[in-house]
């Protein structure tokens, strides 16, 4: 669907970061702005979290998590991220931005990314899927995966680090067979 046609079309874009960053965005529920501050120095790949000091835990009045548990598909994204050494091993202790690119610089190739597809999808004659999709949509989007997997808003809470279970609650959408099979 969508998640593969966007993640192909930013690994064309000529930004080697940006599927990564896109994919990161989904999979951890990130910012935007706080995705780009990640640091080697906060992650445990093989632990599967990002311990986020706490001068960055909050953001304007954006709340951040304290600790950041990675998916497996967001482990083996920051394993191919992963700064090597001139043999090919991983660096043991590496340091610096997980996403050595800016902020900017995958916005742009996000945004090329999708004028290219609705071009060529309407010269094709067909409708272009990507025409409302903005980066946020991504953290909405993973927002709404971890409760349709968690389904406990306290504990995606933990991990969004949205301050109130009101903003969290949008993302909620339970099936009435759902909640019928919870009630037994």
């Amino acid at each position: 669907g969508e998640f593969e046609l966007l993640r192909r079309l930013l690994g064309q874009s000529g930004n080697k970061f940006a599927a990564a960053a896109m994919v990161l965005a989904v999979e951890t529920a990130l910012r935007q702005a706080m995705l780009f501050e990640l640091r080697w120095e906060w992650v445990n790949i093989t632990n599967g979290v990002v311990r986020i000091p706490r001068a960055y835990q909050v953001v304007g009045n954006k709340g951040v998590p304290k600790v950041l548990h990675l998916s497996r598909r967001a482990r083996r994204v920051m394993r191919l991220l992963h700064p090597r050494q001139v043999d090919g091993r991983l660096t043991a202790m590496p340091s610096g931005p997980v996403l050595p690119t800016t902020q900017n610089a995958v916005v742009m190739a996000f945004k090329k990314a999708k004028a290219v597809h609705i071009a060529q999808s309407t010269a094709r004659g067909q409708s272009p899927m990507l025409v409302d999709l903005r980066w946020h949509d991504l953290r909405h989007e993973a927002c709404s995966r971890l409760v349709g997997k968690m389904k406990n808003l306290l504990h995606v809470r933990a991990i969004t680090g949205h301050k109130s279970l009101q903003m969290l609650a949008r993302y909620d959408h339970p099936e009435v067979e759902d909640l019928l099979a919870q009630l037994g």
